[in-house]
């Protein structure tokens, strides 16, 4: 069984502030930190080798209320 994966985001925050940044998430698998900074960032594309993961990744954000985002599929040889 997996486990809710602890939210991250006060760490990448503390880091540095996602505010009005341009963020490109390269292998962004089901969304995990683009639902995390998608509401802070100017805007958020959204990149993966997996279609099906995409899909998850665009339902959700849809689920999250979080505005339509560049979600792109790119295999090895794109």
């Amino acid at each position: 069984m997996i486990r809710r994966q602890p939210d991250f985001s006060p760490y990448i925050h503390e880091i540095q502030s996602c505010e009005g940044l341009d963020i490109l998430d390269l292998g962004a698998g089901s969304g995990r930190f683009a639902s995390a900074l998608a509401k802070q960032a100017n805007s958020l594309i959204c990149t993966d080798i997996s279609e099906s993961m995409l899909a998850l990744l665009d339902n959700n954000l849809k689920a999250l209320g979080l505005p339509r985002q560049e979600i792109t599929h790119s295999g090895s040889y794109d």
